[in-house]
């Protein structure tokens, strides 16, 4: 006997309508997802071009304002040779200064950031 149940196909629109109400490693997820289809669909193009849907190349020489509004409390989407993920940067005196970081502890080194989507709100 054939299943009879269908699934929907979940499209681009969809997604992003879910991953902006999902704030954790699931709702990131759905965003790389979602970047990755339209990559592939050549929507946008990888590298330089990351500027499509929000993305920031890192600049050499970062303003101290800047560096203070990306804090763990704010974190950014990051991007490093293929790779997405949360970061923020943090001040250490015994490390030299402001540098990144992320869930790892691994000091990163982005080329690109983008602002995460807001939590959703309370009854949402």
């Amino acid at each position: 006997m054939e299943n009879e149940h269908k699934i929907d196909p979940m499209t681009d629109e969809l997604l992003e309508k879910w991953a902006k109400r999902r704030a954790d490693d699931a709702g990131r997820l759905a965003r790389e997802l979602i970047f990755t289809r339209q990559l592939m669909k050549g929507l946008v193009q990888a590298g330089e071009d990351l500027k499509a849907d929000g993305w920031q190349k890192v600049p050499n020489e970062m303003p101290l304002e800047l560096m203070k509004s990306i804090n763990f409390d704010n974190q950014v989407l990051a991007y490093e040779n293929g790779r997405y993920y949360n970061a923020w940067m943090t001040f250490e005196h015994s490390e030299g200064g402001w540098f990144w970081t992320d869930d790892a502890d691994s000091e990163p080194e982005p080329s690109h950031y983008r602002k995460l989507y807001a939590a959703p709100e309370e009854g949402e």
